[in-house]
């Protein structure tokens, strides 16, 4: 049985992803600032080991990992702006890499369903335990 990981092409797919997503954060005005003072190598490599375990259906805690990843950002101003710009990024990475479109959508999906823990936002479950 495959998974998203090996359906996308592994690890010189994704690589090759990351490589050109952070080109593109780091060329963008309005995002790169969040990129100030970060080790953008070691940061890819923990974007890299991140993805690589989500798409291989093997990541546990998700949300809480990306809640803590990003939590020093809230108070650089990180809102849906910045999120939706990254995700839109991530998009044109996609298709230009020629990912299929379902994987895409995949993909996609999933980054969506994390934009709450990286903009440090209450979800509903965090609300029930409250």
């Amino acid at each position: 049985m495959t998974n998203l990981y090996d359906d996308i092409g592994g690890a010189a797919a994704l690589e090759a992803a990351i490589s050109s997503l952070y080109g593109r954060i780091i060329n963008d005005a309005e995002i790169n600032g969040f990129f100030t003072g970060v080790d953008v190598v070691s940061q890819r490599g923990k974007m890299e080991k991140f993805l690589r375990l989500a798409f291989s259906g093997k990541a546990q805690n998700a949300e809480v990992y990306m809640r803590e990843a990003h939590k020093r950002l809230a108070a650089k101003g990180l809102n849906d702006g910045h999120f939706d710009r990254v995700a839109g990024h991530l998009q044109a990475v996609l298709e230009e890499l020629g990912v299929a479109p379902a994987h895409q959508a995949q993909i996609m999906a999933a980054v969506g369903s994390l934009r709450d823990a990286v903009l440090n936002r209450a979800t509903v479950v965090d609300l029930a335990t409250a």
